[in-house]
């Protein structure tokens, strides 16, 4: 939420933003994320 709020008052650019959300989502979707390619090839 910080992160959001800096980028909306321009302390921060919005290309941070977009990373900081992007990571929160590797960070927490990691298992889904993993078990689904495990899926695609089929291990």
């Amino acid at each position: 939420m910080v992160s959001g709020v800096m980028a909306w008052f321009g302390r921060i650019s919005w290309w941070w933003m977009v990373g900081v959300v992007l990571g929160t989502v590797l960070v927490f979707g990691s298992p889904q994320i993993v078990s689904w390619i495990r899926g695609m090839f089929g291990v």
